[in-house]
Order: C-alpha cells, then sequence, then structure tokens
C-alpha cells in the first residue's frame, strides 16, 4: 500500500501460497492484525511478530548456510 509502517509493531505473515519467484520463504508484512488474517484465511500462512518471524526465517535460512573454500 505504499505506506511507510513502523517494523515492531508490524503483523507478518510467513507461509502463504502465493507464487513467490525470487525469496523463500516469503514474507508479507501488514500494519494490522486484522488485515494480515484476513489475508491467511484467503492464502494460509501464520500470522507472526517480529521476533517470531525473525526466529522463524532463521530457521529456514539455516540450511542455506555458505561454507569458505
Amino acid at each position: 500500500m505504499d505506506t511507510t509502517v513502523n517494523v515492531k509493531r508490524a503483523n507478518f505473515v510467513i507461509g502463504a501460497n502465493l507464487p513467490h519467484f525470487c525469496c523463500d520463504p516469503s514474507v508479507y508484512l501488514f500494519s494490522e492484525c486484522k488485515i494480515a488474517t484476513q489475508f491467511t484465511k484467503g492464502f494460509g500462512g501464520r500470522v507472526l511478530s517480529l521476533e517470531k518471524a525473525i526466529e522463524e526465517v532463521s530457521e529456514v535460512m539455516s540450511c542455506c548456510k555458505h561454507t569458505k573454500k
């Protein structure tokens, strides 16, 4: 919606069933929990706080750590 959102108060949706072409896992940010919840009713996923979203993405991305050669 092209608006500024306070990331500490934002609601993140992870695991939605929408096609994405560049980033996995996909993360969608919403300023209101009500809208994030409505989004999940149509596209799936879970609504998380910033802290929980960081944990979730870190866990998923931990399998992709690169080692230096």
